[in-house]
């Protein structure tokens, strides 16, 4: 078992005795942040043989609690040095080390350059990572996102629609 790290969007309200019954639901390995005024999050460390039975199991459990559904996984591609740093288990200073080639070299460039620090692409870091740390990042993980959060908005659009549209939206998804 591997342990899996995101963030899964959560409509509805987190009171207190939700967040309770979430707990109660197999929700340990997640911490929640919201109120009961809103939508929340909860971040998730979950153990599970792949990420998509990590996510899809976070959903469910989540999902148990009536009145509470997930409208998406965060997809935080992009990341400065502390995020990277938590990524690779390592310190700040290391991942600024590595990021200016001082430690290793052909770290991937950052896409947005700012006065306040630099932000990368974490799918180029990750594969960086896999070839020069040997580390065992999947590289589909952006697109893997990706899809799982236009599963679960064609979920959400689909309460909305015929059976005769819904039965479409079937047909297409089975299709590919």
């Amino acid at each position: 078992m591997n342990e899996y790290s995101f963030t899964l969007q959560i409509d509805g309200p987190l009171t207190e005795e939700r967040v309770r019954a979430l707990y109660e639901s197999g929700c340990g390995d997640m911490t929640f942040q919201g109120d009961e005024t809103g939508p929340g999050s909860a971040d998730v460390h979950r153990e599970a043989p792949n990420f998509v039975d990590a996510i899809l199991s976070a959903v469910s459990d989540i999902e148990h609690v009536r009145g509470l559904t997930v409208h998406g996984v965060e997809n935080q591609e992009l990341v400065g040095l502390a995020d990277i740093a938590w990524r690779l288990d390592r310190t700040v200073e290391s991942s600024r080390l590595l990021a200016s080639g001082r430690r290793r070299s052909g770290f991937p460039s950052p896409v947005v350059r700012r006065r306040r620090g630099q932000l990368w692409r974490w799918s180029e870091v990750a594969a960086w990572a896999n070839e020069h740390l040997d580390m065992h990042f999947d590289p589909h993980e952006t697109d893997l996102i990706a899809a799982i959060n236009a599963a679960l908005e064609v979920r959400r659009l689909a309460s909305r629609l015929a059976e005769r549209e819904r039965r479409a939206l079937r047909m297409l998804a089975a299709a590919g």
